[in-house]
């Protein structure tokens, strides 16, 4: 379906479709059909937008009809979705956003706020229509992956071998750093569920931590 590679996947809360795009810049929706003769579930896809640049990643808004998009550019797009014709369209460009390419980016649990992590080691946080709110981070690093607490007052992120959790607000509130892994750290969630973290690094291993920093898992 896509020419090369495969760089950002989310699902369409509006219509329950899947949303894919990739190194041809060009944005997919992929509807799920039932072929009966062969008793399997299908999945046609269709062009729903055509992009500019090599987008990295995308997320979409929680109970909303729009989703942010990161660019190899440094840009940040917030496209929009059709209630009705379940069209795409780019409602804002913010260009510029980092220095280099936008590597990650995620919402928090209500929506209200997105996170941003690029290759110029800087995290910045933007309200939900697309402005810079404050620059929460910056390392010496790229940021690889980032997330919220479920709390969502504060937010983990992994550069080189470390990951560290910072509160968003007070500049008095210890940032927690540890050594996650023997290699770069390349991804890393938090379950909502059990409040624990896990971390995916170049040296293979998967980790399980606590909100504390403690291992449980190796």
């Amino acid at each position: 379906a896509h020419h090369g590679m495969v760089h950002a996947v989310c699902w369409n809360p509006l219509n329950n479709e899947l949303l894919s795009i990739g190194d041809d810049k060009v944005c997919l929706t992929w509807r799920r059909s039932h072929d009966s003769s062969l008793h399997q579930t299908q999945y046609a896809s269709k062009p729903a937008l055509s992009l500019s640049h090599h987008c990295v990643c995308v997320a979409w808004c929680p109970d909303q009809s729009f989703l942010a998009a990161a660019f190899s550019d440094g840009t940040l797009r917030i496209i929009s979705c059709d209630k009705t014709s379940f069209s795409l369209q780019i409602d804002k460009n913010i260009e510029n956003a980092h220095h280099g390419a936008i590597t990650c980016l995620s919402w928090n649990q209500d929506g209200s706020a997105l996170i941003t992590g690029g290759e110029d080691g800087v995290i910045k946080q933007w309200s939900r229509s697309g402005n810079l709110r404050s620059k929460l981070c910056q390392s010496m690093h790229s940021i690889h992956a980032l997330s919220w607490t479920p709390n969502s007052q504060c937010i983990v992120f992994a550069s080189d071998k470390y990951v560290s959790v910072q509160p968003v607000q007070g500049k008095h509130k210890k940032t927690k750093k540890w050594k996650a892994h023997n290699g770069i750290v390349l991804c890393l969630d938090w379950n909502v569920l059990n409040n624990v973290l896990i971390t995916g690094g170049e040296d293979c291993y998967y980790r399980i931590w606590d909100e504390f920093g403690r291992l449980l898992h190796c």
